[in-house]
C-alpha cells in the first residue's frame, strides 16, 4: 500500500484557469514524454526506487510525477520530476509536500491551542490583578527600530543556534504580514516550494484603484541566518538591482514617519503572539511576482550570455565585503559538516571512518589550492534550478546563501559535471565572462574540491534539517545504506582527482 499521505480535506491552494490551460498542460505533458525518453531519465529510474515509498520495483513499472503538479503550475523540468510508483502517483493526486508541511502546522496549531488557552487564563488573571491590558492576535514591529534581536553573528554555514520549524505561521499570520507592505489581502495564498524558508504567493488589492497584484512573500527560517546576514543579503540585492542587474529585490516597506529617514528597511518582524514576544519571532521579506522557467539545457549562446551576466554580478559583489556572511572554505563546508555527521548516528558505522578518512584529505589538499584565489559577494547556490528565463530574459533567484568565495563556484554549479558537454558549457559561459570582468582560469582547479565539498554539504544540510516534516518526504533515499555507499564511493572519486592533480 502507498505510504503516500492523502491529500487534506481542505487543500492548502488554489487552481489558476492559466495553470489548468488545456494548451498549456498539452505543453507540457508532451516536454514530460521527451524527458522520459532521454538518457537522464532512464537512468534515474534504473535503481527502481519510488521516490514517496521507498519501495524496489522493476525500472519499466515506475511512472513520471511531477512533485508541483502541472495543474498547480508546475512544468516538465528535471528539478520538478521524480519515479513514482503507480500506487503512490494515484494517490498523490493535486498534492505537493508543502501541503504536508501546512497540515502539520494546522495540526499542531490545534493540539497546542488548549494549552495555549489555558495558559492564556493564568496570564489574563495575573494581569487583571496587576491592573494590566493584554494585547492579542499577531504581534508585527518593523527592524529598522530594533534591533537587539539578532544576536551573535553566526559563523557557521547552518547558524548558531538550532533552527525552528514554523509551526506559529498559520496562513491568517502569513495574509496579516503581507499587509504591511500596503494593500489589504484578497485571501488568495498559494505555497511555493522551498525546503529552507516557507514561501507563499499571495494576491493584495489596493486601497484606493482596487487593482489586484500579486506578491511573493519570504518567511525565514528562525534561527538559519541572523538578521544582519540576511541584511547583506538585501543590500547586494539592492546593489545589483541599481545597476540594473536582473535579480529579484526585496521590496523597501513604506516609510513612515516623516518620511525623511534615508535607510530603506526590507524586513519585517512578527511574532505570532503577545506571548512569544520574547522570543526572537520570524523575520520577513516581500519580492515581486517574477514569472519564468528553468532551461533544461543551454546552448553556446545562452552559456555566453549567462557568463556576462554572473560577470556583471561579481563586479558589483567585488566592490565591498558582507561582513556578517560566512566564507567558503574547507573550515565551513568541510571540517563543520564531518564534525556535525560524525556527532550524529546518520552515518552507518561501516561508513563512518572512510568518510571521516576521505572528507579530512580532500579538506588539507583542497586548502593549498582555496586559499590564494580572490574572495567576493557571490550567489552560492547557483544551480540551473535558481537561473529563469522570463519575457524579458534570464534572471537569477533565491541568494539566501549568498556568501564569501571564489567567483568559480558559481560557474561550476551552471556548468554541471566533468562530462564534454559541461565542459564545453564552462568554456562558453568563461567566453562571455571575460568579455566583462577577468577572470582568474587557474581557479579551475578548485572546481572539483568545492564539488566535493558540496557533497558534504548537503548531507549535513539534510541530517540537520531531517525533524522538519518537509524533509523525509522529499530525500526518503537518506535513511539507506545506499545513500552513504554512494557518498563515500563519489567521494573516493573526488580524493583520487587531487591525487592525480586532475583538477
Amino acid at each position: 500500500m502507498s505510504k503516500h499521505k492523502k491529500p487534506p480535506q481542505t487543500p492548502f491552494y488554489a487552481l489558476e484557469s492559466h495553470h489548468v490551460d488545456e494548451a498549456r498542460i498539452k505543453k507540457e505533458r508532451s516536454i514530460g514524454r521527451e524527458l522520459k525518453n532521454s538518457g537522464w531519465w532512464k537512468q534515474l529510474v534504473s535503481s527502481g526506487v519510488c521516490h514517496y515509498c521507498g519501495r524496489q520495483f522493476k525500472p519499466a513499472e515506475l511512472t513520471m510525477d511531477h512533485v508541483v503538479p502541472l495543474a498547480r503550475g508546475g512544468v516538465s523540468a528535471k528539478d520538478n520530476v521524480v519515479p513514482a510508483c503507480k500506487d503512490c502517483n494515484r494517490d498523490k493526486k493535486l498534492h505537493s509536500p508543502i501541503d504536508d508541511l501546512f497540515e502539520k502546522i494546522r495540526n499542531e496549531k490545534s493540539e497546542s491551542d488548549a494549552d495555549g488557552n489555558r495558559q492564556a487564563e493564568d496570564d489574563d488573571e495575573l494581569d487583571l490583578h496587576q491592573g494590566g491590558n493584554r494585547p492579542k492576535g499577531a504581534q508585527f514591529e518593523s527592524v529598522q527600530s530594533e534591533r537587539t534581536h539578532s544576536g551573535i553573528i553566526s559563523h557557521s554555514a547552518w547558524g548558531d543556534e538550532q533552527t525552528q520549524f514554523f509551526f506559529e505561521l498559520t496562513p491568517d499570520v502569513v495574509l496579516d504580514a503581507v499587509e504591511a507592505w500596503g494593500g489589504i489581502s484578497t485571501g488568495y495564498c498559494i505555497a511555493l516550494g522551498s525546503y529552507e524558508n516557507r514561501v507563499y504567493e499571495v494576491e493584495l488589492e489596493d486601497a484606493v484603484t482596487g487593482a489586484k497584484f500579486r506578491r511573493v512573500v519570504k518567511f525565514y527560517r528562525p534561527g538559519r541566518w541572523s538578521e544582519e546576514q540576511i541584511r547583506d543579503e538585501h543590500d547586494f540585492l539592492l546593489e545589483l538591482q541599481a545597476d540594473e542587474i536582473p535579480v529579484i529585490a526585496p521590496i523597501p516597506l513604506p516609510m513612515r514617519g516623516d518620511g525623511e529617514s534615508v535607510e530603506v528597511e526590507t524586513l519585517l518582524r512578527i511574532h505570532s503572539t503577545e506571548a512569544n514576544r520574547h522570543q526572537d519571532g520570524i523575520l520577513v521579506a516581500l519580492f515581486p511576482k517574477q514569472g519564468g522557467r528553468s532551461p533544461d539545457e543551454l546552448d553556446q549562446e545562452q552559456s555566453m550570455r549567462i557568463g556576462r551576466l554572473l560577470a556583471r554580478i561579481h563586479a558589483v559583489g567585488s566592490r565591498r565585503q558582507a561582513s556578517n556572511r560566512i566564507q567558503l572554505s574547507v573550515d565551513t563546508y568541510g571540517y563543520q559538516n564531518l564534525d556535525y555527521l560524525l556527532s550524529t548516528e546518520w552515518v552507518p558505522l561501516e561508513y563512518r571512518s572512510e568518510l571521516e578518512r576521505l572528507v579530512v584529505e580532500i579538506c588539507q589538499k583542497g586548502d593549498e589550492i582555496l586559499k590564494p584565489l580572490e574572495v567576493i559577494r557571490i550567489h552560492g547556490d547557483c544551480h540551473r534550478g535558481n537561473l529563469l528565463y522570463g519575457e524579458k530574459g534570464a534572471f537569477f533567484l533565491d541568494f539566501d546563501d549568498m556568501l564569501m568565495g571564489p567567483p568559480v563556484q558559481d560557474l561550476w554549479l551552471l556548468a554541471g559535471g566533468r562530462d564534454e558537454e559541461s565542459l564545453r558549457r564552462m568554456q562558453w559561459m568563461l567566453s562571455g565572462y571575460e568579455e566583462m570582468r577577468r577572470f582568474d582560469r587557474s581557479s579551475l582547479k578548485a572546481v572539483e574540491v568545492l564539488r566535493a565539498l558540496r557533497w558534504v554539504h548537503f548531507a549535513a544540510w539534510i541530517a540537520k534539517r531531517w525533524d522538519d516534516p518537509a524533509f523525509p518526504n522529499a530525500f526518503p533515499q537518506f535513511t539507506t545504506d545506499r545513500y552513504w555507499a554512494e557518498l563515500v564511493s563519489d567521494l573516493r572519486g573526488q580524493a583520487s582527482l587531487l591525487c592525480e592533480g586532475i583538477c
